[in-house]
């Protein structure tokens, strides 16, 4: 017995589509995403070493921003910006080392 094709419903072709919504659109690239670079994505599940949060990288942002509050929101010159960022970025490294941060300055 032979079976004949199947009705077709809508337009050709596209009988189980249906218009993605903003949710889709938006989740859509991140799915992608997420697929390309799930290894460094879950790195935290295989190799303990790696923090579970991003917490250390917000906690080394906090200083600059508690600055930039009490200066007025910027730095007088591009020259001032870079020392602090610097000086900031060796204090955080010393603190991640366990070296105090007055030790690491003398």
């Amino acid at each position: 017995m032979r079976v004949g094709p199947l009705p077709r419903r809508g337009r050709q072709g596209h009988h189980h589509q249906r218009k993605r919504t903003q949710i889709g659109k938006d989740g859509l690239p991140l799915a992608r995403r997420f697929r390309a670079c799930e290894d460094m994505i879950l790195r935290f599940a295989t190799d303990l070493t790696v923090g579970f949060t991003s917490n250390q990288a917000e906690r080394d942002v906090r200083p600059v921003k508690v600055q930039m509050r009490t200066s007025g929101g910027y730095w007088r010159t591009l020259a001032g910006l870079a020392d602090f960022a610097i000086v900031q970025s060796y204090l955080s490294t010393a603190g991640k080392w366990g070296i105090d941060a007055l030790d690491a300055l003398t």
